[in-house]
């Protein structure tokens, strides 16, 4: 059946190759963009908790 298939669809296999090579290039980049973001974010943020504990505290 899949041998078939392919010979029917030449096109095929390499339409799926590239889809996936696509798909994890985009998701290497989302998951890239959200590691920056998220430490951008705790940069940010660690100081400010820091400020507002020692307010707390005092």
């Amino acid at each position: 059946m899949t041998e078939t298939s392919t010979a029917n669809q030449p096109f095929a296999p390499k339409t799926s190759k590239r889809s996936k090579v696509i798909a994890m290039a985009v998701f290497a980049a989302i998951v890239g963009f959200l590691y920056i973001v998220s430490k951008l974010a705790t940069e940010i943020t660690t100081p400010l908790a820091k400020n507002s504990h020692r307010n707390y505290s005092n």
